[in-house]
């Protein structure tokens, strides 16, 4: 039987693939289980959650049966890899009760950007951009919606595209597989009200040899469609972005309320650092803009730079005093990361090399 890589609900890892099998599980027990029918209905989903909320409904279904069917006294609404209630859930803990059959699907429930990544695979024509494969692209996309961390630029300088890229995988996945099987198929795609059209010069260039196809025709076509006088056609162009660029480029795709807070000339205070901190709890996507060089823990003797963006992946971090270290998850790179991965870093460090964020709801 598949089974979870992450935890699922309250405040957990909420990976897209654990959270549509175990939305599964959820809805095949509320419906065979009368002992849940008295509290629970079947309830439609997408592997989207909001872990922070009691009230999201598969959330609130996991406290409901580890209250009332595992006898737990204090349920933490969460479902993690080999605990009780994932055991529960499969069939495996004797607690589905004597008569009752192990819940099983009649058939598989293929998640809705998958099926768009199979439909894509299944085509056989070449696509709108010379050196890309049709194979590999699904390849990657299958993978990056099981686990948006993938998601990587490489050594292409396209880490706001990276950034913006990897929110949307992670909270509008079909979106997310649309967009890079229409760019493949027809040279253009949108995601929300956004357009993206790459200049052919683009879609004619080798991919670099730094950066994983299906990362490269999204992000690359993102730089280059919002380039209005220079195109975009190679690993050593700019690919970077204002502030007020990759906060546009969320509106466009569909996010809203967005709040920014960032600057290029002068490093941000402890109250800018405790706000981004407050919207990720609130379940805003957050993308930090800092120096690069803190994630390595490497100390600014001279000036620093805001050179690369980040994603914020932690709801709850301590902010003590200057003097103290600092240690948070964020997603850049292709993978998920505490900053500093090398060595310590205390707040007053820290705050010498970040320049603000912004954060956009979903």
């Amino acid at each position: 039987m598949a089974t979870i890589a992450h935890s699922v609900g309250k405040w957990g890892k909420n990976h897209h693939a654990d959270v549509m099998l175990v939305q599964t599980l959820l809805n095949l027990h509320i419906g065979g289980d009368v002992r849940l029918h008295k509290w629970l209905k079947p309830f439609s989903f997408n592997g989207r959650i909001n872990g922070s909320s009691d009230a999201d409904p598969t959330v609130t279904a996991i406290i409901i049966i580890q209250r009332e069917i595992l006898g737990i006294t204090k349920p933490d609404g969460r479902v993690d890899p080999g605990g009780r209630t994932l055991k529960y859930l499969e069939g495996t803990s004797g607690a589905w009760g004597a008569g009752r059959p192990t819940p099983t699907a009649s058939a598989p429930v293929i998640d809705p950007a998958q099926q768009i990544v199979n439909d894509f695979a299944a085509k056989t024509d070449a696509g709108a951009f010379k050196w890309l494969d049709r194979s590999t692209i699904a390849s990657g996309l299958r993978a990056r919606l099981n686990n948006p961390y993938l998601i990587n630029q490489g050594q292409s300088g396209l880490c706001p595209s990276a950034a913006v890229v990897f929110q949307i995988a992670r909270t509008k996945p079909e979106a997310y597989a649309q967009a890079v099987t229409d760019l493949f198929d027809t040279g253009k795609a949108k995601i929300g009200k956004w357009s993206l059209a790459p200049c052919q010069d683009l879609k004619d260039h080798r991919v670099p040899a730094s950066i994983a196809e299906a990362d490269w025709i999204i992000m690359a076509s993102i730089r280059d469609s919002e380039n209005w006088f220079i195109d975009y056609e190679s690993e050593t162009d700019r690919g970077g972005a204002w502030g007020n660029e990759v906060a546009a480029w969320m509106k466009k795709a569909g996010f809203t309320d967005i709040k920014e807070d960032w600057n290029y000339f002068f490093s941000k205070d402890v109250g800018n650092l405790v706000m981004a901190r407050h919207w990720c709890a609130a379940n805003y996507q957050v993308a930090l803009l800092i120096d690069a060089d803190m994630i390595d823990g490497k100390l600014k003797t001279l000036i620093s730079k805001p050179n690369h963006w980040v994603v914020l992946d932690s709801k709850s971090f301590v902010i003590l005093s200057k003097q103290d270290p600092v240690s948070f998850p964020v997603y850049t790179w292709g993978k998920r990361i505490t900053i500093p991965r090398n060595g310590t870093l205390n707040l007053g460090d820290f705050l010498d090399m970040y320049y603000g964020y912004i954060a956009c709801k979903y």
